[in-house]
């Protein structure tokens, strides 16, 4: 039997239903985003934003997630489906816009409560055990991107579930800590991957065992960060400590999250250098905690964003790097009701003003035509476009969310004659979207520091 974090007493256990950072981390088109009108060079706070892609995942109970820096997307891998009553063995693939189920020749066997970490030094996610149809395991797999592949090693950690990982980059290898084989009893032991073998490490000093907990790993200061959880359902954590390479050391922040809580998520938020803490559930069980918290290297902060998903337990977190957003996904929200919706952390988005087909009046756009379509986005005093936006983030068409960009102009121009440089970028027709009686296009994308930003403009879309 197993501890897992329910609406029933956590010693109550149902035994089927037991980061790394890429550095070298589509919306419904019918739905339009909340915006903040300000420039995106105008300081503002992160805050949570909910994405609507046309398909999920529905494993959203005890799944796993990391972000894959080498393919620049984030992978998930299994799950519990509580209303089925069923494990899974999918992968997806989560892109900024929208999830992608994958199918590759061989997978690990269905399974939820298992840890994944990206080991960047041989670009592979490593996953290791978790609760598989009525066992607990303790084998290895790594993905590439395209296939699962199961690993050997001489020596490996027992069977667990309810184990932490992430990657050390100092380091360069894959950190597991804690987890257990069920009630009542959480292992305090650190091993490492070094991508063919496990090694135990005995450290000076080490956290009191336990499971359900998170680790993430603050690149800023060369640590690994854990927080709370429990040993074993009857006692609980809200300690932080932190891993060297060598030894863990409790730190002791003048504030904490105060009531301790396990079966949260954590990630590393690489554009604002903070560890980044979502919800979790506590000794009694409910509510299921909402609130966001970031660590310093210092302390804990409590962060009150303009909005915030619904208060859970079980979900992940990752911080994709490509788009500068920390992505959470699934967990129980309340009762047996298992989410399936995608949020991301990150700084709100930005209107900024763009002129589709500069000097032009409609602005007539074939979609079927060869040849490329310029879009003009447009400096403010304080906005400088043409070194504010992260050109590769572009993308432009019917919904924005079309991947249709072909190159930004090197020299930036004036195209509205206000005495300041535009950006200028082409797009391809053909991979725009649009349709006949389409009045609108638009643009989407971000700034250099992760603000998301979107402009629209008038088109009349011909067919000839």
């Amino acid at each position: 039997m197993l501890w897992i974090p329910s609406f029933i007493p956590p010693r109550q256990l149902l035994l089927a239903t037991a980061l790394v950072l890429g550095v070298a981390c589509s919306d419904d088109p019918a739905s339009v985003p909340t915006a903040v009108v300000l420039s995106p060079g105008f300081a503002q706070e992160p805050t949570w934003t909910q994405k609507l892609p046309a398909t999920s995942p529905q494993f959203g109970y005890f799944p796993a997630m990391v972000y894959d820096a080498a393919r620049q997307q984030v992978v998930l891998f299994a799950g519990f489906d509580l209303q089925s009553n069923t494990f899974s063995n999918e992968t997806w693939i989560w892109d900024g816009f929208t999830w992608t189920q994958r199918f590759p020749a061989t997978s690990p066997p269905a399974r939820n409560s298992h840890a994944i970490a990206y080991d960047a030094t041989r670009q592979q996610v490593v996953l290791f055990g978790g609760s598989v149809v009525g066992t607990i395991s303790a084998d290895t797999w790594v993905w590439d991107g395209v296939n699962w592949t199961q690993k050997f090693p001489a020596t490996r950690p027992s069977a667990r579930l309810h184990t932490a990982m992430t990657y050390d980059v100092a380091r360069q290898q894959v950190v597991l800590f804690g987890g257990g084989p069920g009630a009542p009893i959480g292992f305090a032991d650190t091993w490492v991957w070094d991508g063919t073998n496990w090694t135990q490490k005995f450290p000076a000093t080490s956290p009191p065992g336990r499971g359900l907990h998170r680790m993430a790993y603050d690149i800023v200061r060369g640590q690994i960060v854990l927080f709370g959880a429990t040993p074993d359902g009857i006692t609980f954590f809200n300690d932080t400590w932190v891993w060297d390479g060598t030894t863990w050391t409790q730190k002791f922040p003048a504030t904490s999250p105060p009531i301790p809580r396990y079966a949260y998520a954590v990630a590393y938020d690489a554009a604002r250098q903070q560890v980044v803490l979502f919800g979790g559930q506590g000794p009694s069980n409910t509510p299921l905690y909402g609130d966001t918290w970031v660590w310093d290297g210092t302390t804990w902060t409590q962060k009150f964003p303009a909005s915030s998903p619904p208060g859970r337990s079980t979900h992940v977190m990752a911080y994709d790097a490509a788009r500068s957003q920390v992505v959470m996904f699934g967990g129980i929200t309340g009762g047996a009701f298992q989410a399936s919706d995608t949020w991301v952390w990150g700084m709100p988005l930005a209107v900024v003003q763009i002129d589709i087909k500069p000097g032009s009046d409609p602005n007539s756009l074939n979609p079927k035509a060869k040849g490329t379509t310029a879009v003009a986005i447009l400096s403010a005093a304080d906005f400088d476009a043409p070194a504010e936006v992260d050109r590769a983030s572009l993308t432009f068409g019917r919904t924005g969310d079309e991947q249709s960009l072909a190159l930004c102009t090197r020299s930036a121009e004036d195209v509205n004659a206000d005495g300041l440089l535009d950006l200028v970028c082409h797009f391809e027709n053909q991979k725009t979207g649009f349709q006949v009686g389409d009045t609108e296009g638009i643009l989407k994308g971000q700034t250099t520091d992760g603000t998301p930003i979107e402009g629209r403009d008038d088109v009349r879309v011909v067919n000839s």
